[in-house]
């Protein structure tokens, strides 16, 4: 089976939305966990669900800072770490998405979701060598027009 890009974002997005709370959380939701980090700065359930509760807010800069904490406090919690990878790339931090997609792949319970993020990886790692070719077929076109306008 070949996942596209897209279809496997798509993919890893609602085996998300599985993994963690169900639905859309309200803003009251929001405020308590706000209230709740306050009380518990070093709890990392509460940085996790708030970061979870910012990303599907669209609130991507405080879901990334919360969902990082989240991770540094336990560096084995892989919902923490799938929300951290789905933010990094709704960031366009692709190294960021793969390091946390990684630590998923590596500590998350769910099977499902970890056979997702390894076609979802290996797709990202297929990008990449693509656009570093491309890159460097354009460099040495580039070098070969300057080596023939020197003759």
């Amino acid at each position: 089976m070949r996942c596209t890009r897209a279809g496997c974002a798509v993919v890893v997005v609602f085996l998300a939305m599985g993994c963690a709370s169900s639905g859309q959380m309200g803003g009251d939701g929001v405020t308590r966990l706000e209230r709740s980090r306050s009380s518990r700065p070093n709890d990392p359930a509460v940085a996790r669900s708030l970061g979870i509760a910012y990303y599907k807010a669209g609130r991507f800069p405080d879901a990334r800072a919360h969902l990082d904490h989240a991770v540094r406090l336990n560096p084995r919690d892989g919902a923490a770490a799938l929300y951290l990878g789905l933010t990094a790339e709704q960031q366009k931090d692709m190294p960021g998405a793969k390091a946390a997609y990684e630590t998923y792949v590596r500590y998350g319970k769910t099977s499902k979701v970890r056979k997702q993020l390894e076609a979802r990886l290996a797709a990202m790692t297929r990008l990449e060598l693509q656009a570093t070719a491309k890159a460097a077929v354009a460099q040495e076109q580039q070098l070969a027009t300057q080596a023939g306008s020197l003759t």
